[in-house]
């Protein structure tokens, strides 16, 4: 879509655009139940609108002679499409907490928090480390007690199991010890 307007009778798309953009931004900076994909996903549309709209403006200002447009219409769309990256690098921080928008200067303290701040994350991780440590001490320990436990078990079923076999063995052979036969009676 050309926005320059083309000849001086064409119709200039420029205004149709901008109420879509806005509109779009609008929507994307207050998209309830998006997923950040999603707004970005909206926001990559949306820079493309832009882009298009930018790039129409460099071609007006460098064919001033083919477009009947004011220097003050130019200064207009120029300042919109800064407005729209503004807007849409506002939904961007916003996504990211605020760590897109960050200037370099003061952007370490930005990121990392007041030295206060840094300290009370310090303490709070080796606290965090220290119980994850006793923690994992602990369950050393009952995974130990559960390991000797299924030996003591193991050990008692296989001890139960030969006595059983050798209670078997004995009940058979006393049987057949205490049965007789005909000619040993004799003997007896």
């Amino acid at each position: 879509a050309d926005l320059t307007g083309g000849e001086m009778g064409d119709q200039d798309p420029f205004h149709s655009l901008k109420s879509e953009i806005e509109t779009a931004i609008q929507e994307a900076a207050s998209a309830h139940g998006w997923s950040s994909r999603q707004v970005e996903d909206a926001l990559s549309r949306i820079q493309w609108d832009v882009d298009m709209v930018e790039e129409s403006i460099e071609r007006i200002v460098a064919n001033k002679e083919r477009f009947a447009m004011s220097n003050d219409e130019i200064q207009s769309r120029i300042k919109c499409v800064q407005n729209w990256k503004r807007q849409m690098d506002d939904v961007r921080a916003d996504l990211t907490g605020g760590f897109g928008k960050t200037s370099s200067k003061g952007s370490r303290e930005a990121l990392l928090g007041s030295k206060q701040e840094q300290e009370e994350r310090a303490k709070a991780k080796k606290a965090l480390e220290r119980d994850n440590q006793e923690f994992m001490e602990g369950e050393g320990m009952r995974q130990q007690l559960i390991h000797e436990e299924l030996n003591v078990v193991r050990i008692n079923a296989g001890t139960t199991k030969r006595r059983s076999c050798h209670d078997a063995t004995s009940r058979s052979t006393s049987m057949t010890s205490t049965r007789r036969s005909p000619a040993s009676a004799k003997w007896a």
